[in-house]
């Protein structure tokens, strides 16, 4: 039987240790001027803000990469896309997060639902207290969150993929979804080159799979074959 979990934040920080669960049937409502604190993510709303179950948000150590280029060594992760957020998101870091990026080159990155990230230039660096910060006054929808270097941004352009392929999202949790006007047969190996799927699918399930790197290979119609690295967290 579900039961129904209703938080209600008015005008303090409530913190959780590690990750944030809700259930099936609960909701946590964080009110306008308050905020809730989940690992190193701080979320505080412009207005009544309600996260919806079943949802996780938790963290991950685990770098992401994109276009050849790394986020810091921290990325916040939900199960269920957090939609039309306002507000202000505060990421905190410890100096072994940031992989050789200078504090202020930081850019707040925000993935979508359907895998891209997108960058936003923070309203505020604390380098005092190693946290970046930027006030939404538009509406965002997001599943993920980290941070990179401005001059190294996960964002993907046309000019970024590669031959026409994507392949996202990466890291991922459960699936990989594979974008392109060809058709492609993809096989996906573990570390000692053991294939593990096999598939004509341009979206694969891996839940079943352990947490580690994999090996994606595609292949199209006349042989030719493109390998990406996946992560599986």
């Amino acid at each position: 039987m579900n039961k129904l979990y209703i938080l209600f934040f008015f005008t303090s920080t409530f913190i959780f240790s590690q990750s944030l669960t809700v259930g099936a049937s609960g909701n946590v409502i964080i009110a306008n001027g308050a905020s809730v604190e989940v690992a190193n993510l701080a979320l505080s709303p412009s207005a009544n803000y309600t996260i919806s179950g079943a949802n996780d948000l938790t963290q991950s150590s685990t770098a992401v990469t994109s276009n050849g280029n790394s986020s810091i060594s921290q990325v916040h992760s939900t199960t269920t896309t957090l939609e039309n957020y306002l507000g202000v998101v505060t990421l905190k870091y410890d100096d072994a997060d940031l992989n050789g990026i200078t504090e202020a080159d930081l850019v707040l990155e925000l993935q979508s639902s359907d895998g891209s990230w997108t960058s936003y230039t923070p309203s505020s660096v604390d380098t005092d207290n190693n946290a970046i910060s930027y006030d939404f006054t538009s509406a965002v929808t997001f599943k993920a969150i980290t941070a990179s270097s401005s001059s190294a941004t996960l964002t993907i352009t046309d000019d970024d993929l590669i031959d026409n392929i994507r392949v996202f999202p990466n890291p991922t949790m459960d699936y990989i979804n594979i974008l392109s006007p060809d058709t492609y047969n993809a096989e996906i190996f573990n570390a000692t080159g053991q294939k593990l799927i096999s598939t004509n699918k341009n979206k694969i399930d891996i839940r079943f799979i352990s947490n580690g790197n994999y090996f994606l290979k595609l292949k199209d119609s006349k042989n030719n074959i493109k390998t990406f690295t996946i992560i599986k967290k």
